[in-house]
């Protein structure tokens, strides 16, 4: 089981659900603009629509519309891989690390996008003050695999 947090149009999910055909991949987004994220030209109808089309023709692709929060407490699945790529917040960040650890199995991959993301101008409030802090309390619970210039893959022990 693969879940995404924040698809947009479903191009990663669509990667996911190509290679490995066997797996579920459920997708997590509101389709909605957040002010700190997106300008106000970005149609979220639009860019829903295309998720809808893109996704279209893949059955083990699952389309859920809530926000990360509300289907963690409806959630009874454990993951593979987590994806973390919602809201960029680092109190939404840290959330969906926090819930989501909890739903992650033994040897199970947890990505965040955009560690080093910095659209804030208060670093405590970006995605990588989260995710350190996030770490930093899981300190023995992981080993960290990868960090590239825009994200950290770490693996459940």
């Amino acid at each position: 089981n693969y879940l995404e947090i924040g698809t947009y149009e479903g191009c990663s999910a669509i990667y996911i659900a190509n290679r490995f055909k066997d797996s579920k991949v459920f997708c997590i987004d509101i389709w909605e603009r957040v002010k700190e994220e997106y300008g106000e030209g970005t149609n979220f109808n639009d860019i829903e629509k295309n998720f809808d089309i893109n996704s279209q023709n893949y059955l083990n692709i699952v389309k859920i519309k809530k926000y990360s929060d509300e289907f963690f407490l409806s959630n009874n699945l454990k993951f593979d891989v987590i994806y973390v790529d919602g809201h960029h917040l680092a109190e939404q960040v840290y959330k969906d690390a926090v819930n989501y650890w909890n739903v992650l199995n033994n040897k199970g991959l947890l990505i965040f996008d955009d560690y080093i993301w910095n659209n804030y101008d208060d670093v405590k409030k970006n995605p990588c003050y989260a995710i350190n802090k996030f770490l930093k309390e899981k300190h023995n619970k992981f080993d960290i695999l990868e960090v590239t210039n825009s994200q950290i893959f770490i693996q459940r022990k």
